[in-house]
């Protein structure tokens, strides 16, 4: 136990401290959040996405970049269908109104969709991840922020290029629960 209370782990030349979450009733490793929609302890926690349904953390954020690739690609591949439609209505003799309306609206919408994903793609991919940081670690200035993680994080921006980091992150192996295992120790 340290000064503040909280339990110590020793492992491996780190120490992490631990903190007890109320409402699940276990220890928590560092960077361990509980989401109050989920009603759980989530590790590396990034947000809670109501598009997906669950919790992005350290163990699903590599299949939410995918959907976030997947979604405004498929949105685009609509907007190109829709564009063609229009052209193809045009070439008819006697092209109907209402379709020729729901269609640019439709293809309005698609490319709304596919600029603000791929908008987020990119933040998220460029800010976040190369920083190792999460959305939730971010907007409230958590993990990077403290002293004693700067240089942490600066070391891992400097540890591997561009690619091996999103490779890694990307297509690495999906990494063991911590929170479980910290769930047997109480």
């Amino acid at each position: 136990m340290d000064a503040e209370g909280k339990l110590l782990e020793i492992s491996a030349h780190k120490i992490n401290k631990l903190s007890y979450c109320m409402s699940c009733n276990l220890l928590r490793p560092p960077r361990a959040f509980h989401c109050s929609d989920c009603d759980i302890c989530v590790e590396v926690h990034d947000h809670h996405c109501p598009w997906v349904g669950t919790c992005v953390g350290k163990r699903n954020i590599r299949y939410f970049i995918r959907f976030l690739f997947f979604t405004p690609t498929h949105a685009l591949a609509t907007c190109l269908i829709c564009v063609l439609c229009i052209f193809a209505s045009k070439k008819q003799a006697s092209p109907e109104e209402m379709y020729g309306t729901i269609t640019a609206s439709l293809l309005l919408y698609t490319v709304c969709i596919a600029l603000s994903l791929y908008g987020f793609l990119a933040f998220h991919l460029s800010t976040l991840v190369l920083k190792n940081t999460t959305s939730n670690e971010d907007m409230r200035t958590r993990w990077n922020s403290q002293g004693q993680n700067k240089q942490k994080v600066s070391l891992y921006k400097n540890e591997s290029s561009v690619f091996q980091k999103l490779k890694y992150f990307l297509f690495g192996p999906v990494p063991d629960s911590k929170v479980e295992k910290y769930a047997k120790m109480t």
